[in-house]
Parts: structure tokens; C-alpha cells; sequence
């Protein structure tokens, strides 16, 4: 898929009701190696949607 072809997708899906997926609720600690990051929202994606970086496209709920 081109990249503009992914951007036409990503676009098609806004002002629209979707499924998302959340993988880091409200209070999740993401621990990294030299920090801790405490999630204040819902992070997750849309399945089967790429974002610019190839990977499912983020959402914040």
C-alpha cells in the first residue's frame, strides 16, 4: 500500500463510529528502562487500519 493510499484510508475513517482496540487503559504504567510512564487517557488503535508508521493506527479514547 502507498503512502498515499494509506492516508486516503486513514481519512475515510474520520467523523465515523469505529471499533477500537485499547492495550494501555486510564493508570497504565509503561515501564521503560530509565522511566515510567502512567497512561492519563485510553490508548489503543484501530485493527486492521496502518498508520504512517506501519503499524496499526493510534487512537487516544
Amino acid at each position: 500500500m502507498t503512502q498515499s493510499e494509506r492516508e486516503a484510508l486513514v481519512r475515510s475513517y474520520l467523523g465515523k463510529i469505529v471499533t477500537i482496540g485499547i492495550d494501555r487503559p486510564i493508570g497504565y504504567h509503561h515501564v521503560k528502562k530509565d522511566y515510567t510512564l502512567v497512561y492519563p487517557i485510553n490508548y489503543g488503535y484501530v485493527p486492521n487500519v496502518l498508520g504512517g508508521d506501519g503499524e496499526e493506527l493510534d487512537v487516544y479514547l
